[in-house]
């Protein structure tokens, strides 16, 4: 008897165990961890990552705080022309036939200012663009960004092999 009392409590404390890590996780991942990814940008390719994220989120916010100079002046006064909604739903827009995303090793990365080319992955094309950032106080900002390239691609994204 004191066998499978004993079972019975162990099994008891790992469900407990394991509903408060699950509840612990889930509570987690609904509140945001440490400042915004813009501010968490250690690398050039950070800071680009953070900024797609948060267009693709439509979290205003983040996206304006991963700019800084040109950049960050044209979205604050297409912001204010538009109105947030507006703004929020053109990020989401902006990224949403994206299949994927690859950067190019950053030129100068050492430097205070950087640029890196990104390169976005469509169904019916590939476009590549130019991206200057600059360093402030350890953080990589997003200063400008030069018009997308279209290259139709030699093989349409999804096509089966032969």
């Amino acid at each position: 008897m004191k066998r499978a009392r004993a079972a019975t409590l162990l099994t008891a404390a790992v469900l407990a165990a394991s509903f408060g890590f699950v509840a612990l996780r889930t509570r987690r991942g609904a509140m945001p961890e440490g400042p915004p990814p813009a501010v968490r940008a250690q690398t050039p390719e950070d800071a680009v990552y953070a900024m797609l994220e948060a267009a693709r989120e439509g979290d205003v916010e983040a996206y304006l705080n991963s700019l800084t100079g040109v950049q960050a002046d044209l979205a604050a006064r297409t912001l204010r022309e538009t109105g947030k909604a507006e703004f929020r739903a053109a990020l989401q827009r902006s990224q949403r036939g994206v299949k994927g995303i690859a950067l190019r090793e950053p030129e100068n990365p050492g430097d205070a200012r950087c640029s890196i080319l990104a390169e976005y992955v469509f169904a019916d094309r590939k476009e590549t663009q130019q991206i200057n950032l600059v360093r402030r106080g350890g953080v990589w900002k997003i200063e400008s960004v030069a018009a997308a390239i279209a290259v139709p691609p030699v093989v349409p994204y999804g096509a089966p092999v032969r």
